[in-house]
């Protein structure tokens, strides 16, 4: 029986990298048979490595291509029967597939880096354009508030610095127009407007410090940080000497239950994977001496009303205490508005704000609430676990609100 071709994986940090380690270790003769990114599941692991997995025909076998005048060289001319072509006109063709199947690997590993590069360009140019958008919005309710609504300088400026934000202009004046103030002077309006949201926001008590058992789903749309989000969250009880499960119903995608698998690993906690509202029950009943049972959902995003249908079957109010929708802080009052004409009401209760190091503006932390009627729950400043994960109080949404567009990763701190 020939023997088989050798098979080894090499991790590398950039593309020239990798092929350099497989050549050095295979040699010249090697084929690439294929290559992925590598994503970060969890802290402290490398991120942006290349895994490329490589071959090499077994030592016993003759290279494709290779000559010579010994015994078997006979035999490599004999033709094969019924196709008119000799054992050495097949290995070199032989030679000639893998040479183009290498080629094409390797502009696959070029395209993966010429992507990550689209990618860095396109988010930049994504945050350029929402900072020039919520200027020209402030600009232009600046103008209106000027012209129509007679209100002084001093409150005119507070209103255009809210929508800077990200506000909405009309609940922006709403806010202003709302807090009792005697000041014609800036500052004097915004004391006026933080204490008036002060006693206005609605945000919710913490999971951490629930006092009897709970069970919260998690819904929202994909890539805004579900998994992530949860992984804080657990880890956060458990310092708090919480017993913590973990159900997942993201069993859409190829690979959904891998994460949040690694992270349950991680942490050492139960993980039961459900892909019907049967299957969710009996895994809740499974975890009935648990203080908190956490539920990940696939991402569906306000428009895909159907799949929507699917998620809330699984995540009913029969078994779920408490229904968290996860958003990126630069979601647009437009998203939001499809939102809350998705839900209707009763809606989700909570509202769980992520991605607030990479927003330009902080006004979501407003509009949501409003729009889709549900408490902030957990604020997200990052990827670290638990240490990104910020339960939201009035005092840090009032200082988010009040700092206009953002200016660093810390949003007001």
């Amino acid at each position: 029986m020939p023997e088989a071709a050798l098979v080894k994986t090499f991790r590398a940090r950039s593309i020239n990298e990798a092929l350099s380690t497989v050549k050095r270790e295979l040699g010249a003769e090697a084929v690439i048979l294929s290559t992925r990114k590598l994503r970060r599941v969890w802290p402290g692991r490398e991120p942006g490595l290349l895994e490329v997995r490589a071959a090499v025909p077994a030592p016993g076998r003759r290279s494709p291509g290779e000559g010579g005048d010994g015994p078997g060289a006979r035999n490599s001319r004999q033709p094969t029967a019924g196709t008119g072509l000799d054992v050495r006109s097949l290995n070199n063709l032989q030679t000639a597939i893998s040479r183009m199947y290498q080629q094409v690997c390797q502009s696959r590993i070029e395209k993966v880096a010429e992507q990550d590069a689209l990618d860095k360009f396109v988010q930049g140019f994504r945050r350029e354009v929402e900072r020039a958008t919520a200027t020209l919005r402030s600009l232009v309710a600046e103008a209106h508030l000027l012209r129509s609504t007679g209100l002084p300088p001093a409150q005119v400026e507070v209103i255009r610095q809210l929508v800077d934000g990200g506000v909405e202009p009309g609940h922006a004046e709403a806010i202003v127009r709302s807090s009792p103030q005697d000041g014609e002077d800036v500052a004097q309006v915004r004391q006026a407007v933080a204490r008036f949201l002060l006693r206005h926001l609605p945000v919710a008590e913490s999971l951490q410090v629930a006092r009897r058992r709970r069970v919260a789903a998690f819904i929202g749309p994909a890539g805004v940080g579900k998994t992530t989000t949860i992984a804080k969250i657990a880890a956060a009880c458990l310092i708090t000497g919480k017993r913590v499960g973990l159900v997942t119903t993201d069993t859409y995608r190829v690979g959904g239950t891998e994460q949040i698998r690694a992270y349950a690993d991680c942490m050492r906690l139960p993980l039961e994977v459900a892909e019907s509202p049967a299957q969710v029950r009996r895994a809740l009943e499974r975890m009935g001496e648990r203080h908190l049972v956490l539920i990940d959902t696939a991402g569906v995003g306000p428009r895909q009303s159907r799949r929507w249908q699917a998620v809330t079957a699984l995540v009913s109010r029969a078994w779920v205490d408490e229904i968290h929708l996860v958003l990126g802080a630069q979601t647009s009052f437009r998203e939001l508005e499809a939102w809350r004409h998705l839900f209707g009401q009763p809606g989700p209760d909570r509202l769980v704000c992520t991605k607030l190091d990479d927003a330009a503006g902080y006004g979501m932390l407003f509009n949501g609430p409003v729009m889709l009627r549900a408490r902030l729950s957990y604020l997200c400043t990052g990827q670290r676990v638990p240490e990104d994960l910020e339960v939201a109080t009035p005092e840090r949404v009032v200082r988010l609100l009040l700092s206009g567009n953002r200016r660093n990763g810390q949003g007001g701190r």
